[in-house]
């Protein structure tokens, strides 16, 4: 798969749900099962602001042309993503995942 199309299904993915968690937080961490009070709305919302900053990364890098700098980027996402990965499934086999944490491990 191309290093563009990867970037750009980064971008759709990051930003939606990125805009989700920062102007609805209270619904998304819902769809997870979870209830939260005022500092956790905020760590959805910072979380959100994350997720939107990345896809804004992913949309500039899309057109880049360096082979060398394509593959570094390339090494940064896949090392974001393993760990995010990770995460998933700790939270997928933690007490408190729900069925609605694999949709994180998919994504």
């Amino acid at each position: 798969m191309r290093l563009n199309v990867v970037l750009i299904a980064t971008t759709v993915l990051a930003g939606l749900f990125g805009l989700g968690f920062l102007f609805l937080p209270n619904q998304m961490l819902s769809l997870y099962g979870m209830q939260t009070d005022a500092s956790g709305i905020w760590m959805g919302r910072y979380f959100g602001l994350t997720m939107v900053g990345i896809a804004a990364v992913a949309w500039v890098l899309r057109g880049v042309q360096d082979g060398q700098l394509q593959r570094q980027i390339a090494m940064a996402f896949l090392g974001f993503e393993l760990l995010g990965l990770l995460v998933s499934l700790w939270g997928v086999f933690s007490p408190e995942g729900t069925s609605m944490v694999w949709l994180s491990v998919v994504i």
